[in-house]
């Protein structure tokens, strides 16, 4: 693990509540504009996607090397963390918005207990692989050079 790991977490929970607001503001546009009547959930591992790889470039630019694959699937196994307080905020959203998105009633039932448990693993698996992918991808970033319009003299 890199010594720095609370900063790296700190940092992918950030990125990914600025691209999950981002998703939920664009997604509400399309849906009050009736461009689109469903929304599906895969939007959600694009987010985790583009957190994992922007994280990773961040391991490169405080490490300047490339992550192993097990220093990967370490880390994504620590930044499940960040994902779960994550969802768990957007549910919270998302009810206080709108109710709860299934009938109360059968919560008296195992049925949906299970269901979401079973939501829950094979989400927090999925989030894990493609976290570990994409902060490998992420950490074969080249570092950029300060160029560019940041040492503009005006």
């Amino acid at each position: 693990m890199p010594n720095f790991i609370v900063p790296l977490v700190i940092r992918y929970f950030l990125i990914s509540l600025a691209f999950t607001a981002a998703l939920i503001a664009l997604v509400a546009l399309l849906l009050h504009f009736n461009v689109v009547e469903k929304v599906g959930s895969s939007a959600g591992t694009s987010v985790t996607f583009a957190s994992g790889l922007l994280t990773g470039a961040y391991f490169r630019k405080r490490e300047g090397r490339l992550a192993e694959w097990d220093e990967c699937w370490r880390i994504s196994t620590v930044l499940l963390l960040p994902q779960l307080v994550l969802a768990l905020i957007s549910l919270a959203i998302s009810y206080a918005a709108g109710g709860l998105p299934f009938d109360a009633s059968s919560l008296a039932s195992g049925t949906l207990i299970g269901i979401l448990g079973f939501a829950i693993v094979f989400g927090s698996l999925l989030n894990w692989i493609v976290t570990a992918i994409s902060f490998r991808f992420g950490s074969k970033m080249a570092p950029r050079s300060a160029k560019g319009w940041r040492n503009l003299k005006g």
